[in-house]
């Protein structure tokens, strides 16, 4: 909701200033904020959707948020053709009030900066890709903005300046759009979770005398949320005795690792290479 109200002050800011000077780039800078106020609406919808149950879906809609950041991801790249499509088949034009449009960039910068650190670090906080996605897109705003400013001050001495200034901004926006997608489909077609999470697992597992070996350890991000498969092997006797030591692994688990949804974990006796008997004779 505050990420779609900054982008709405933005998108009039902007708009603002690209009728005052024409320059092209701001005019870009303007689609740029319109465009983030649907990838913002649609990163809403996406994590109420994520936190629904449904007995058509089993496994949860979290990786709703994932779609959601992707489409977000594909908003940044519409801007892309955007600002190639202004600067392109557009003819020079007189840039004018250039000195207030600096300052007035200048200052947006400070509130960008400052909700771009505050979604990141909620983001951190409840694990969300869509969040975290719309925090790196707000900090792909501040680079843009300073190439704008470029282009504003170069254009009183090169003409050909703010165009200049709009290729910059599609290298900035495509490259935030590649990272969004790269990472969100990682969690949409089950890639593992990070190594140092695995490693942080297995200790856990092995700080269980009787656990004797870590057959097989898999976990999988679904949206803000992981899933564990484990397999062990115990050396025990008895299988209520397993299920307790199990019971124990799962909520050690998830008392180090954050937003782990889901624990499956098999169990299998230590295999003996002989059996030792001991019998009576008196």
């Amino acid at each position: 909701v505050y990420s779609t109200f900054l982008n709405v002050v933005l998108v009039g800011a902007k708009g603002g200033l690209a009728a005052v000077t024409g320059s092209t780039a701001l005019l870009a800078e303007m689609i740029h904020s319109l465009t983030d106020v649907i990838g913002s609406l649609t990163v809403l919808v996406g994590i109420t959707l994520s936190r629904k149950k449904s007995p058509s879906f089993p496994w949860g809609l979290y990786k709703v948020e994932n779609i959601a950041a992707i489409i977000s991801a594909f908003f940044i790249f519409l801007l892309a053709y955007e600002i190639g499509k202004s600067t392109l088949f557009s003819g020079v034009k007189e840039i004018k009030n250039i000195n207030i449009s600096i300052l007035s960039l200048a200052a947006m910068t400070v509130p960008i900066v400052l909700f771009a650190r505050y979604e990141k670090k909620k983001a951190l906080e409840l694990n969300s890709p869509s969040l975290l996605a719309d925090a790196k897109n707000w900090m792909t705003d501040v680079a843009p903005i300073v190439v704008v400013i470029g282009g504003l001050a170069g254009s009183v001495v090169y003409p050909h300046a703010d165009k200049i200034a709009s290729i910059i901004v599609i290298v900035f926006i495509v490259r935030a759009g590649y990272e969004i997608i790269r990472d969100s489909l990682k969690s949409l077609i089950d890639a593992s979770v990070n190594s140092q999470t695995i490693e942080k697992m297995k200790e856990i597992v092995y700080s269980f005398e009787a656990v004797k070996a870590i057959n097989s350890l898999i976990a999988r991000n679904s949206g803000s949320f992981i899933f564990v498969h484990l397999n062990i092997t115990l050396n025990v006797k008895k299988l209520k005795e397993a299920h307790h030591i199990a019971n124990d692994i799962e909520e050690a688990i998830r008392k180090e690792v954050p937003f782990v949804e889901r624990i499956i974990i098999h169990y299998e006796p230590e295999k003996k290479d002989f059996l030792r008997y001991a019998v009576p004779l008196n």
